[in-house]
């Protein structure tokens, strides 16, 4: 899903490096000293430490540049990741207390120019990440061959029949998830053989397995709504260093985005994580990317999610932008009266969405340049090819900014339903859409009776309407 606007404030890194082994005096435990040379650096400059789990931007630790040399010297609260930085540019790196390394790096890019003191963690680091990233490599092309497909192309770009498409969909599938198999053996390889931090992070890759013949499992209705109660089993989250990891928000994240559909299953599980967590910053970490991906995807959940963060963190710089965002999706809940929409086609005529009552209606937000907006047209043609006649249209409002890139699409994708260009995004705004691909489904009087319906659950809606 392309997201427009992100709900964390952060700037996490993703390669990161780990550091455990000292090269001097060891500092206390939550303590840290770094000696270190950068150099192309501006006069004055200071270099600095900063917590990226905070809302604030002031530094744990800093230091003056004096001829290209600093030490900085300061406390932790916990082990975890920090980034470490010159004016605009910064570099990931954990401190874990009690170490003393050092540092070098070139001012102008000191991601990817800096280097610390070999360690054990840091090693172990490589490893995960090498492994990560030959798997990361594998996958690419097949999901690219996946979105071919879903296009009606195959991997050259050239038309292939429905059969065709279905062929090659099940081929990838099956390559894919023989490659996520392969990866999550050698992660758990990676775990028995590692007792360091990189494995915490290795763990989070690893999901549980659900098993049909096993009596435990069979208590569910399919795998997914096994997966929504079971997702997060394997997760520390009584170990403090959980909300510094990055990845640990991207499970979280993933974890709604997958099965956010399963509601009850989903609060009882986020339930268990809260009461397991470790510290307030471990709570916080469950709960931003869990309302941020929840406020696209389920906002009964976004709701109940958002109430939970004020009574846990009432003082929360967050909870304003988070109440009037609660009161803006309040507008365009189940059961609400979709507002009017006036926008023009590709004929340039303005075309009201009220101009469509008598008919179930699918709004859909999308554009020219999100790939999970085009893949799932494929679908959306053949379901409206299928109700068109039975009562059902749909109303594709692109928020692409130029005319001719939405125009082109329109052409590639054979799309025949009615097409409205909201160029200045104000009617995307206006029903709060932070993220596309994002649909309403309205009855025939205009009452919203579902959203952000795609794929499977959008057919079996329309299947269920259309009886």
């Amino acid at each position: 899903m392309k997201n427009k606007i992100s709900f964390l404030n952060q700037a996490f890194i993703l390669v990161l490096l780990f550091l455990w082994m000292s090269c001097g005096k060891k500092a206390a435990k939550d303590e840290f000293v770094i000696e270190g040379t950068i150099t192309n650096a501006e006069p004055n400059a200071k270099v600095y430490i900063y917590d990226p789990t905070e809302d604030k931007n002031e530094p744990i630790a800093s230091s003056d540049l004096k001829e290209g040399k600093f030490r900085i010297q300061g406390k932790v609260p916990a082990k975890g990741f920090y980034l470490i930085g010159i004016s605009k540019t910064n570099a990931g790196l954990v401190i874990l207390g009690g170490e003393k390394f050092k540092a070098t790096a070139t001012a102008s890019d000191i991601k990817n120019t800096i280097e610390f003191t070999e360690s054990i963690e840091n090693k172990a680091y490589k490893q995960l990440n090498n492994l990560l990233l030959d798997y990361e490599n594998k996958l690419k092309p097949l999901y690219q061959e996946a979105n071919q497909a879903a296009q009606g192309m195959d991997i050259t770009g050239m038309p292939i029949t429905e059969d065709r498409r279905k062929e090659i969909q099940l081929n990838v599938q099956k390559r894919i998830d023989q490659l996520y198999q392969d990866r999550e053996n050698k992660l758990k390889e990676f775990v028995k053989e590692n007792d360091v931090l990189a494995s915490i992070i290795a763990k989070l890759y690893i999901n549980p397995t659900y098993d049909k013949n096993n009596p435990e499992h069979q208590k569910y209705k399919n795998a997914t709504e096994f997966y929504a109660a079971h997702f997060l089993d394997d997760i520390p989250f009584d170990n403090p260093s959980v909300a510094y990891i990055p990845e640990f928000g991207y499970k979280m994240r993933g974890f709604v985005e997958l099965y956010g559909s399963y509601t009850n299953q989903i609060k009882q599980t986020l339930e268990k994580s809260l009461r397991k967590a470790a510290t307030a910053k471990v709570k916080e970490a469950i709960l931003r990317p869990t309302i941020a991906a929840s406020e696209t995807m389920n906002e009964e959940l976004f709701f109940y999610l958002a109430g939970i963060y004020e009574k846990e963190f009432p003082n929360s710089k967050l909870i304003s932008t988070l109440k009037e965002r609660v009161n803006k999706l309040s507008q365009f809940k189940v059961g609400a009266n979709i507002p009017e929409i006036e926008l023009p086609n590709p004929q340039n005529q303005k075309i009201k969405l009220s101009s469509l009552r008598g008919k179930y209606v699918l709004i859909d937000f999308w554009a020219s340049w999100c790939s999970p907006c085009r893949a799932e047209n494929p679908n959306v043609k053949r379901l409206y090819q299928q109700y068109k006649n039975k009562g059902f249209e749909v109303y594709g409002v692109s928020i692409d900014q130029k005319r001719e890139d939405w125009l082109k699409a329109i052409k590639e994708d054979e799309i025949t339903w009615i097409q409205v260009l909201d160029q200045d995004n104000r009617t995307a705004q206006q029903f709060n859409v932070r993220a596309i691909p994002m649909t309403f489904l309205i009855d025939k009087n205009g009452v919203i009776i579902a959203k952000n319906l795609r794929g499977e659950r959008l057919e079996e809606k329309l299947k269920e309407l259309m009886q």
